[in-house]
């Protein structure tokens, strides 16, 4: 996509998300209301566009390609996975043993870490 159409294209995106944000849950009261079904029909009735959806994101949208160098890290990997799950089994027994005081002193503790790794990987941009 060329760089001077992004800004209008995430504008779009955006304001069709707010309109289906708000005239999804308006038709949905709607056509309960209307067709007097319980939650649980209305709810499966809802499967229908958000599987048509991922349909057309399956066979019709193509992601551009990407430039050789340009790396693309997964968001999470399973060795991050496992760390986390041992950092929640910690917050967990340090509630249980030492007391909730102790598990939100340890949380403070995780974000300054998380937050000086995230500084030393990203430095601020200068003005």
């Amino acid at each position: 996509m060329p760089e001077r159409l992004r800004g209008a294209a995430y504008g779009l995106r955006q304001s069709l998300d707010s309109i289906g944000a708000l005239l999804g849950p308006v038709l949905g009261i709607v056509l309960l209301a209307w067709l007097l079904v319980d939650i649980r029909t209305a709810l499966w009735v809802a499967v229908i566009p958000a599987a048509l959806a991922v349909l057309v994101l399956v066979v019709a949208v193509r992601e551009p390609e990407r430039a050789a160098h340009a790396r693309v890290r997964a968001p999470i990997r399973l060795a991050d996975a496992r760390r986390l799950a041992g950092r929640y089994w910690l917050v967990v027994a340090l509630w249980q043993t030492v007391g909730p005081a102790a598990t939100f002193y340890a949380g403070a503790a995780f974000t300054a870490v998380a937050l000086v790794a995230l500084m030393s990987y990203c430095p601020p941009a200068n003005p």
